[in-house]
């Protein structure tokens, strides 16, 4: 019977980060940002939202105009919400005056 060798050095584990998608479907592209039906995620590509690929008859979206798409909501909200805030304020002053 043959015995296994035993290794001196311990075993080095190795973390492997799971590869993220380039493109994503269309539907896919629409769950990402929120459930939005796929009717909506064609008029963001048409608009040049978001940028895409064809892979024969389908159409897949790049997953970094994606996320791009979503920072310029997030800061378009922002600054709506800001400029909101401070037309309010400007508003409750000149009522108190």
């Amino acid at each position: 019977m043959r015995e296994t060798p035993v290794l001196d050095s311990p075993v080095r584990e190795t973390k492997v980060e799971p590869l993220k998608p380039m493109y994503v479907s269309v539907k896919d592209a629409g769950i990402y940002l929120g459930r939005l039906v796929p009717r909506e995620i064609y008029r963001l590509l048409d608009a040049g939202e978001l940028e895409s690929v064809h892979h024969g008859r389908r159409r897949l979206v790049d997953t970094e105009s994606l996320e791009a798409y979503g920072r310029r909501l997030k800061r378009h909200t922002a600054e709506t919400e800001n400029a909101q805030h401070e037309a309010e304020t400007e508003n409750a002053q000149a009522a108190s005056s």
